[in-house]
């Protein structure tokens, strides 16, 4: 391959070696393809594993379609491995965490506790090498810093023996910053896109707070943290809909309050987006000067890097609170009234969490008893699938009388009846799409208050509920 003739014209040649001879595996050591110049190439040397009792050695030379494409091999050593023990270190990492992943930077700590030797001699220094930044020799054991690094580098470390280049090594693992990957050190977001960017925060696992349970998904295994505390009071939303690159391929979001440490489950979305399927999208109300945690993980343990959007603050809804529940009318027969939930935010959780229906957009509203019977009828419009709650009570102060979504799915009519009611006492319906998304569109649905006929039921739910 002695040669200046184009790369793809000439041959290659390939050294492998096998130990034991005659029965373990060819291991390769040398690979040249193409021409390499006019000059002889040297190769570093490899080293057998110690204990080896025998080997043996192969050249493989493939000739390329020229005359000129000559492989010339020379000069080959086998000579005894060194009598030397390689140096030995590990590595931690110091975070210096920022609001935002440009202000946060990360130390390394290599700690030296053995220089390696020579013919049973000790060394007395050893090179720590690191793959971004300056080396440092170590002439005494102990702890050496590297950096300050930028959050998202990923750093590695080679450890260069004092005498003999056989005996180097390097330190296992590799290291990067864990910031954002815990409520402690949650990033700001900006009102518009925010990136999940570094590769390796997957690999921070303890983060996830697991708090959000969606459709029995097994824990997740990391989570990106955000901090956010609003100037003014409105409806935000939190999409991964159109992030780019599309690597995270079922996120999952979830708004705490409180404070790290002791944080209470707000609002939260699995499955909201339309494109791509499985994505979030998350409409919060959210108060001027309280802080919020912003958590993103996956619904099925391992994170990936993804963009998500911030937007806000809009104007909540009719309905969107217990106390702009939209009056409805009880009476003889069923009159429907058009409700959407688009655009609403959840103010309390799912009262059917607990068996995976959760809901990140609901509507309230009311009416006054008539009856001490009462039927509730939703009619979806399209795919939307209501999870129905009764409550009685004044906001703020409310009991949970029944709670239901239909065992048939999405689009199918649900129904409640309920008795023992007070008449003339007012009441409180309250509706959000299951499974914390909604149908793609309008996220509309028909209702309407009907006197119930008896027997006095308590709750019953006519058809196949799943949950009451």
């Amino acid at each position: 391959m002695i040669s200046t003739q184009a790369v793809e014209l000439m041959g290659q040649l390939i050294a492998q070696y096998q130990a034991p001879a005659g029965t373990g595996a060819w291991t390769t050591f040398v690979d040249k393809a193409g021409a390499q110049g006019l000059n002889w190439n040297f190769n570093p040397y490899s080293t057998l594993p110690l204990g080896t009792t025998s080997f043996r050695v192969r050249f493989i030379a493939i000739r390329g379609p020229l005359i000129w494409s000559d492989i010339g091999i020379d000069q080959v050593e086998v000579r005894e491995r060194p009598d030397c023990t390689a140096p030995v270190a590990s590595a931690s990492v110091t975070d210096f965490c920022g609001a935002t992943a440009a202000t946060s930077t990360f130390n390394v700590t290599v700690n030296v506790s053995s220089f390696g030797t020579l013919s049973g001699g000790p060394q007395t220094q050893v090179t720590i090498v690191p793959s971004s930044g300056a080396p440092q020799v170590a002439n005494a054991l102990g702890d050496y810093v590297f950096g300050p690094y930028s959050y998202g580098e990923v750093i590695s470390f080679s450890l260069t023996h004092q005498s003999e280049p056989a005996c180097d090594s390097s330190i296992p693992g590799t290291y990067f910053s864990c910031c954002g990957s815990t409520c402690a050190t949650a990033f700001t977001p900006d009102n518009g896109v925010n990136a999940n960017t570094n590769a390796s925060y997957a690999d921070c696992t303890g983060g996830a707070s697991n708090a959000f349970v969606s459709q029995d998904n097994p824990p997740a295994t990391s989570a990106r943290w955000w901090a956010y505390t609003p100037a003014a009071t409105g409806v935000y939303n939190l999409s991964s809909c159109a992030q780019a690159p599309n690597t995270n391929n079922d996120t999952r979001v979830t708004v705490h309050t409180g404070s790290c440490g002791a944080l209470s489950l707000y609002a939260a979305d699995d499955d909201g987006c339309t494109s791509p399927t499985f994505d979030s999208d998350l409409n919060a109300y959210m108060e001027a000067g309280t802080t919020y945690y912003i958590e993103w993980d996956n619904a099925w343990g391992a994170n990936a890097a993804h963009t998500w959007s911030f937007t806000g603050p809009a104007a909540a809804i009719a309905g969107d609170f217990c106390t702009t529940a939209i009056p409805l009318t009880m009476g003889a027969s069923c009159a429907n009234t058009l409700v959407s939930s688009l655009g609403a935010t959840a103010t309390e959780a799912s009262c059917a969490e607990a068996v995976g229906a959760s809901t990140n957009q609901d509507v309230w509203m009311s009416f006054v008893a008539t009856t001490a019977l009462t039927q509730i009828d939703i009619t979806p419009v399209g795919t939307y699938y209501p999870v129905l709650e009764l409550l009685e009570g004044s906001c703020g102060s409310t009991t949970s009388l029944c709670c239901t979504f239909s065992g048939d799915g999405a689009g199918a009519p649900l129904t409640l009846l309920r008795g023992g009611l007070t008449v003339g006492e007012t009441y409180l319906v309250r509706v959000g799409h299951a499974f914390g998304g909604g149908d793609g569109s309008t996220n509309e649905f028909n209702i309407c208050i009907t006197e119930g006929v008896p027997p006095t039921p308590a709750c019953t739910f006519p058809g196949t509920p799943d949950y009451s």
